[in-house]
């Protein structure tokens, strides 16, 4: 019996095939197509919003699923973080971009949208089909991402708008709400709100008892 990975792994070499069949392409140009050279210049021309040219090199035949070998990211998530990426991302999904294809560190483009706060990525994502309760390596959502950066208002409006899952839960049992509390807390602002309950409680000793002044 074949195990679900060699399914789909079957799955995607016919998806492959028929791809490469119809754009008349044979192995041998695939390999030159692929080389590291080649993907770093993709990279590179995300990086810079070349857009035409990266639909010349997905036109090509170009796989866009893959990881940078020095950054670990891949060509979806990199658009993610970039201002003005909205082509790029169309691009790249009609290229062939997988919506949930994680990057090295185990985020998916829609983490990276959401830690990076941006909005017009994000909209583009979700508007391509993308899920809004996408998981990383720990099991954790774009939500509560958007939480531990925090909470970007429009951002989490646009994921809760797709009904994302609210009250996802990390290793140490924690909820997005423990990310906007521990936020609001942080020892710099704790330390300010005593200071100033000291200065308070001074000018209320000076004040008249019967006068408030």
């Amino acid at each position: 019996m074949m195990s679900v990975c060699s399914l789909d792994d079957t799955a995607k070499f016919r998806y492959k095939k028929r791809v490469y069949k119809q754009a008349n392409l044979d192995e041998r140009q695939l390999t030159k197509l692929h080389t590291k050279t080649n993907l770093r210049k993709f990279m590179d021309q995300i990086q810079h919003g070349s857009v035409d040219k990266v639909v010349k090199m997905l036109d090509r035949g170009l796989d866009p699923n893959f990881h940078d070998l020095e950054t670990g990211e891949t060509p979806l998530t990199l658009a993610a973080q970039l201002g003005d990426s909205e082509e790029a991302i169309k691009a790249l999904r009609n290229g062939g971009a997988h919506l949930d294809f994680r990057a090295k560190d185990g985020m998916t483009a829609l983490h990276k949208a959401a830690r990076t706060r941006n909005q017009l990525a994000l909209k583009t994502l979700l508007e391509l089909g993308a899920s809004p309760d996408y998981k990383d390596s720990y099991g954790l959502t774009p939500l509560y991402h958007t939480a531990i950066v925090g909470g970007d208002p429009y951002c989490c409006e646009l994921l809760l708008h797709e009904h994302a899952t609210v009250c996802c839960r990390d290793e140490n049992g924690w909820h997005e709400i423990h990310q906007v509390d521990v936020k609001d807390i942080r020892p710099g602002k704790a330390k300010g709100r005593v200071q100033d309950k000291k200065e308070q409680t001074k000018v209320n000793a000076k004040r008249d008892p019967e006068t408030g002044s």
